[in-house]
């Protein structure tokens, strides 16, 4: 049987574990209020871990990915040409590096393997590793699982977009891999599949990505949360195009290939959220694939959207963002004002929603303007002039030098025209969220500490 993405996960969820890798977080933690917490430390953070076999550079070229962290599980991926592979995991514990478990013989389809792996302990530090029969291995890699509900400590993640050819092989993000993030938000035109129409080709366009090595040091790092833009399918496509209607299928089907992720309730299964305790909760947009109707989003999206806002205890409603919310028309006009929240009533129906409703502690962040920078969602007077929004990247992407001649004015107090990546710590006790864009040589280019 052809496995599907789906079916991977399925299937591997049915395997036996190592006695280990079953415990979880006590059961009788009761549900988060918000309410400030003594802080916490979670597992310890070890030297990396060093398994026996062998690389295989050449078999392994695309890395390895872990994505959408839980408390008790993750996803685990990795693209190859080998057909069998095994898996190990271990967990990092005062007395060392622990095995937590141990399978083979798990058939890739179509060039890629998923894995779910469950049973884990809530913020621990993992490493993984993929293997062949006849022993060789990928990369090892490295992820932390999220907050359970009794923690209560600073979480530190990262972001970026936008990874063109003209920044390969990617520095700023080795330069992120450094930092042993909790995480990292990829928001966007990870690759630039224009033109592709079949899923060979959009596969071909994952590969030339992955093979970089800034992506491969970052994806090896920490474990990815991602969502699209419009290049993962084609540039500045629109929905109801017929051609794009015929090949849009490949496109997501790949993109799922490529980076795994917990399929929300969607009909795409972009849109979704994840929980790091009661320190932040991420909201994943799809801001790209249901713009009909004159809609930027479905319905169905935005009701999903406003109802996890209102529900969440949150200290920190993190929302990526594929393209900026933020009010650019005293920088852009009305210059592709259809490509952004600024040409969809929407925009204002959000923004009127969160203001009405008191909904705090919410921090956006986006892509796809090839410049980085920090603003309020709207002009100071303004409802949306309570909320932040950063701008990512690019990573790659050749930066738009016309950002050179915006003026930095109130709302928006700097651009930066350069290869960066974002790093944030997201203080809960504080109410802070420490701000800093940084670029491939790990200098800080601009950095704010902003409330939320």
């Amino acid at each position: 049987m052809k496995l599907t993405r789906r079916s991977v996960l399925v299937s591997l969820c049915a395997l036996p574990l190592a006695p280990a890798c079953t415990i979880a977080p006590p059961s009788d933690v009761p549900p988060g209020d918000g309410t400030p917490r003594a802080v916490t430390t979670g597992g310890p953070e070890l030297d990396p871990w060093v398994p026996p076999q062998t690389l295989d550079p050449t078999a392994f070229a695309w890395g390895v990915q872990s994505a959408d962290a839980t408390a008790d599980a993750v996803l685990l991926g990795l693209q190859t040409d080998e057909p069998v592979l095994g898996v190990r995991v271990m967990e990092a514990t005062a007395a060392g590096w622990t095995e937590v478990l141990a399978t083979d013989d798990l058939a890739t389809s179509d060039g890629h393997l998923h894995v779910e792996v469950t049973g884990l302990r809530a913020d621990h530090s993992h490493a993984f590793v993929f293997i062949t029969p006849d022993g060789r291995r990928s990369d090892v890699g490295r992820f932390r699982t999220a907050l359970g509900e009794a923690d209560y400590r600073t979480v530190v993640f990262g972001a970026s977009s936008c990874l063109g050819s003209a920044g390969r092989p990617f520095p700023t993000l080795s330069n992120a891999a450094e930092e042993r993030l909790d995480f990292f938000c990829l928001l966007g035109d990870t690759v630039y599949a224009d033109g592709s129409i079949n899923e060979a080709q959009y596969r071909a366009e994952y590969r030339q990505t992955f093979r970089q090595q800034g992506f491969r040091d970052l994806t090896a790092s920490t474990s990815l949360v991602a969502t699209w833009d419009d290049h993962e399918v084609d540039n500045n496509y629109v929905p109801s195009d017929p051609a794009i209607e015929a090949r849009f299928p490949a496109a997501l089907q790949v993109f799922g290939e490529a980076l795994p992720y917990r399929e929300g309730p969607g009909g795409n299964g972009i849109w979704r959220s994840l929980r790091w305790g009661d320190v932040l909760e991420l909201f994943v947009l799809d801001c790209r694939s249901e713009r009909r109707d004159g809609n930027y989003m479905s319905p169905e999206q935005m009701d999903w959207f406003k109802q996890g806002l209102a529900a969440s205890s949150a200290r920190f409603k993190i929302v990526l963002n594929s393209v900026a919310i933020q009010d650019y028309t005293a920088f852009f006009g009305e210059v592709f004002i259809e490509d952004r929240w600024d040409g969809y009533a929407q925009r204002t129906e959000i923004i009127d929603w969160i203001f009405t409703e008191q909904i705090e502690g919410i921090f956006w962040i986006a892509g796809d303007y090839h410049f980085g920078s920090l603003g309020t969602v709207d002009p100071p007077g303004l409802r949306g002039d309570h909320m932040w929004e950063a701008l990512a990247g690019p990573g790659g992407s050749n930066p738009l030098t016309v950002a050179d001649l915006f003026t930095p004015n109130e709302q928006v107090p700097f651009f930066i025209v350069d290869w960066t990546w974002l790093r944030v710590e997201a203080d809960p006790v504080a109410g802070t969220l420490a701000l800093q864009f940084i670029d491939g040589d790990g200098e800080i280019v601009q950095e704010r500490t902003i409330e939320a």
